[in-house]
């Protein structure tokens, strides 16, 4: 997965995080391969609950 412009900060961060752990050499294919559709999943729920975050108290401004 590449860099996400389109995430709320903290997601984005996690996002880039996952993304070096994934390139790391000693993550075999078939783990690779499982632990991208639970990414996928991660990413997604803790982007909701971030936008849910931002949405519902707009005055508060989320630092990363």
């Amino acid at each position: 997965m590449a860099q996400r412009n389109d995430l709320p900060p903290i997601t984005r961060r996690l996002n880039a995080d996952l993304d070096a752990a994934f390139r790391s050499e000693s993550i075999d294919s078939e783990l690779k391969a499982a632990l991208t559709e639970l990414r996928l999943g991660i990413v997604s729920a803790v982007g909701a609950l971030e936008v849910d975050l931002i949405t519902s108290r707009p005055h508060q401004v989320v630092r990363s």
